[in-house]
């Protein structure tokens, strides 16, 4: 390949965005942040990095700046990366060994996330696979508001390469819980949307199931305390997620 560009989308990150920028510095072309409005120093710290341009970009949902941001990439290989991640010593390796041998169109990595200062290796949060380096010519984002996903335009194979990017996404247990009453409440409103129901029983079902599916068949006791406090929150995400959506259904008010 010719060249890789680095697509990341910001707001506010300036506690995450230079371990980021710094763990794939050596490895891109050039580095595309599509920013939709931070008031803290992501822009000072980002543009410290001399391969980094810095756009404004009126906010749309993930997809669509994600999508903006290709579009002005100078190269088709694109590396997308969030800006709370960072990609390892063995994956940045991986990906320098693509850069000279590419043969495919897409290529996946495992995705590691450090949980209140712990990596979690259990609880259905690892390996998370991820395919995050391919060519924009034969893939673009799709998907609602918070679940973006590639939509691929031909036949693909994809590619697992060694390392992991880390995941540095939950600082504590309250920054836990407010993204889960956070994105419930988009998830409902978009479930609503699409005229979906949950029968009342499954208030109790869900959350339960989410548990044992994270605490028992998922392994996450043996990540310690944390992965009994993830395995809790699960629950407690799959129970917003209805009650809300049956308190839409019950007030009409979105």
């Amino acid at each position: 390949m010719n060249g890789i560009s680095a697509i990341i989308i910001t707001k506010n990150e300036e506690k995450n965005i230079k371990r980021c920028l710094q763990s794939i510095d050596s490895i891109v072309d050039e580095i595309i942040i599509i920013d939709s409005g931070s008031t803290d120093l992501t822009k000072e710290i980002s543009l410290s990095f001399k391969k980094v341009s810095f756009i404004y970009y009126e906010w749309q949902g993930y997809s669509k700046a994600k999508n903006y941001g290709n579009s002005l990439a100078k190269y088709d290989w694109i590396l997308s990366i969030d800006a709370d991640e960072e990609i390892s010593s063995e994956l940045n390796k991986s990906i320098l060994s693509i850069k000279k041998n590419e043969d495919l169109k897409f290529y996946r990595f495992s995705r590691l996330t450090n949980y209140c200062g712990k990596w979690i290796k259990h609880c259905h949060w690892y390996p998370d696979y991820q395919i995050r380096l391919f060519n924009k010519n034969h893939a673009e984002w799709v998907g609602d508001s918070v679940h973006e996903k590639l939509h691929f335009k031909d036949d693909i194979t994809v590619k697992t390469i060694n390392g992991d990017c880390y995941h540095y996404t939950i600082y504590s247990i309250e920054d836990h819980l407010k993204k889960v009453n956070i994105y419930s409440s988009i998830w409902a409103k978009e479930t609503y949307s699409k005229g979906k129901k949950y029968n009342s029983l499954l208030l109790l079902t869900k959350p339960l199931g989410s548990f044992l599916n994270s605490y028992i068949i998922h392994k996450g006791f043996l990540d310690g305390y944390y992965g009994f406090i993830i395995s809790i929150i699960s629950g407690i995400s799959r129970f917003q997620r209805i009650a809300k959506l049956k308190n839409l259904y019950k007030t009409g008010n979105t």
